[in-house]
């Protein structure tokens, strides 16, 4: 048989059933030879469902193999072996076959007339040794000797596939192990290349950094530090150093650096007391705000750490420094006022200590007021009667740094009332001049200087004759020429 023609020939065909005729006309269009296998007739038989099935287009999954084409055809093949049966009786040689390969039932014929028409046909055709003789093998062999060989050569191709199957689902599985195993040694290549790869050394380092971590908290959740340990923090850098280019550095270098800004507010709050306000993650409230302490120029950063109980620390302790900062404003401020309250009970007392020493002094003068009046006499300048101490000596006064010029025309009207003080004047003004240090008691002189706008204006001086300042004996304003009082007088 040779793949020449595409049709079966009907010289070949003769001594064939109407069932292998159809089959070997199948055959033939198919491409199949005399020289091909079970499962080579099958693959040419079926290319499409052979081409679906290729492992190249299609993973194979042994679960999931779809074998109902095959088991399709191997039914196929047994319906054809058991058609041959049925047409190798009389009465099916003068079946048809229809353009579409199906056998059609005819009306019954004579059997003569079939050989009649059997042996025209072969007269007028050459013979063919080798397709007679295949034709007379076909009908010779029993139909049992037949289907067994079909039959077994179908079971050989089914355990065939999946054979195959099976190597090939081993293959993938293979396959899919040894690109993991690439991957994971591509990975471990790639981190060995970077240099952060687990030693037992770094390994032995990251845990003793951990130990040194965990030894600046009082806690094991790492929330309160101990102030005891801040002095440890260049050891903690210096083990950080040692995981430098290991997969640990970065972690430990993230737990360094939130470490060093606990401690940095810390010790930035702390530094505005007169004491450490915050101690191994408690507020102290013993420790007092300094005197010049300024909460305003702490940053934001540094009461921002990231460890939200130790931010919140810090804010109450903040808030404690300026509250307790404001109570000693406000306490300075009323022993300020107590101070101020004191001294002008201290002025009036003295003043009222002065009034008195001048009435007394008002007394001790008019008992000697003859005396006085003798002296007055032979003193070449006017002095005020019965004020101050008398017998002193006129010629020592300092009467030329008077800020009011003398008028001896006034002071002569000594009727004058100008001259009267009014109440409580001379006593106020011994009693500041006393406060100041200027005098002591009644040891002062007093003299008449001259009288304007209605007003009569006296001269103080010390003792030695110093002169102190002038008053007017009606207003009491007095002024001298000490630097820092005033410049001008008042008329």
């Amino acid at each position: 048989m040779t793949k020449e023609n595409d049709n079966l020939d009907f010289d070949k065909a003769k001594d064939l059933t109407v069932g292998e005729a159809v089959r070997k006309d199948a055959e033939i269009k198919a491409g199949i030879t005399n020289e091909d296998s079970i499962l080579d007739k099958y693959i040419k038989q079926h290319p499409d469902e052979v081409a679906s099935q290729k492992f190249e287009t299609r993973e194979v999954n042994l679960e999931d193999l779809d074998t109902a084409t095959l088991d399709d055809f191997i039914k196929k093949q047994r319906a054809e072996v058991e058609q041959d049966s049925i047409d190798s009786e009389p009465g099916l040689a003068a079946s048809e076959v229809n353009a579409d390969g199906a056998i059609m039932a005819q009306d019954p014929v004579d059997d003569n007339a079939d050989e009649q028409e059997a042996v025209a046909d072969i007269s007028t055709e050459p013979e063919d040794d080798s397709i007679l003789k295949d034709s007379s093998d076909l009908d010779d062999k029993p139909f049992y000797k037949r289907k067994v060989p079909i039959l077994l050569g179908l079971l050989l191709l089914l355990l065939s596939i999946f054979g195959i199957s099976y190597g090939v689902n081993q293959l993938n599985q293979k396959e899919a192990a040894s690109s993991s195993s690439t991957t994971s040694s591509s990975s471990r290549k790639a981190l060995d290349a970077s240099g952060k790869h687990a030693t037992a050394q770094s390994i032995k380092d990251n845990e003793a950094f951990g130990e040194m971590y965990d030894g600046f908290f009082t806690d094991d959740k790492a929330v309160k530090l101990k102030n005891s340990e801040f002095g440890k923090l260049p050891e903690l850098e210096i083990a950080l150093k040692k995981l430098e280019g290991t997969k640990f550095y970065d972690a430990a270098k993230e737990k360094y650096d939130n470490l060093k800004e606990q401690i940095d507010g810390i010790q930035a709050v702390n530094a505005k007391f007169d004491k450490a306000v915050i101690v191994d993650g408690e507020l102290v409230d013993s420790a007092k705000p300094k005197v010049d302490a300024n909460f305003d120029d702490l940053s934001v950063g540094t009461l921002n750490t990231g460890n939200a109980s130790l931010d919140n620390l810090l804010q109450k302790a903040v808030k404690k420094g300026r509250d307790d900062l404001k109570g000693v404003k406000d306490s300075s401020a009323v022993e300020a006022e107590a101070s101020r309250q004191s001294s002008v009970a201290a002025s009036e007392s003295a003043s009222k200590a002065a009034e008195e020493a001048a009435a007394a002094s008002r007394t001790e003068s008019q008992a000697a007021a003859p005396s006085q009046n003798n002296q007055e006499a032979s003193q070449t300048a006017p002095a005020a009667p019965s004020y101050g101490i008398s017998g002193y000596d006129a010629a020592s006064l300092q009467r030329n740094l008077s800020r009011v010029p003398y008028n001896e025309a006034a002071i002569a009207d000594s009727g004058n009332a100008a001259w009267n003080f009014a109440p409580g004047v001379l006593e106020t003004v011994v009693g500041k001049a006393q406060a100041r240090g200027n005098i002591s008691g009644n040891n002062y002189i007093l003299e008449r200087v001259n009288i304007v706008n209605g007003n009569g204006y006296y001269n103080m001086f010390k003792p030695d004759g110093t002169y102190l300042f002038s008053i007017n004996a009606k207003t009491g304003y007095f002024v001298g020429n000490k630097p820092g009082n005033a410049d001008n007088l008042d008329y």
